[in-house]
């Protein structure tokens, strides 16, 4: 390789983004990353939640095995709804109930991997920091 042409280990070190504030829809896209976030998961089932809490609203999305099997906004009017689905021989179904009065979320189900698996968890907002 001729002295100079860079090698592929000389690429320059990344730098800090750029203040682009100035695009259309910078802002919003920039409070959206502030929202809290948080993730739980069991075996290859993985349910993601953003909460808006200035509105009330969570945003959940559930993957099996990667794949997506359902995803549903929750607010004061709709605190329940179930999602499930079935990817690469799993299956999964996750019923969902907010309580914006307590401030939690409740994800309960049944996975089923090699055996059926019962599972519930209730995350507490209070617990949740943005960004995490």
């Amino acid at each position: 390789m001729p002295p100079d042409t860079p090698s592929p280990g000389d690429a320059p070190a990344p730098t800090a983004p750029a203040d682009l504030t100035h695009l259309p829809g910078a802002t919003q896209a920039a409070a959206v990353l502030a929202l809290p976030q948080w993730s739980w998961g069991i075996g290859p089932l993985r349910v993601d939640v953003a909460a808006d809490l200035g509105v009330p609203r969570l945003s959940v999305t559930a993957t099996l095995a990667g794949w997506p099997v359902g995803s549903a906004v929750l607010d004061p009017q709709h605190t329940e709804t179930r999602l499930g689905g079935g990817a690469l021989g799993f299956s999964a179904r996750l019923d969902l109930t907010a309580s914006f009065t307590d401030e939690t979320l409740t994800v309960a189900g049944e996975l089923v991997t090699f055996s059926a698996q019962r599972f519930s968890h209730t995350f507490a907002w209070a617990d949740i920091q943005p960004g995490s």
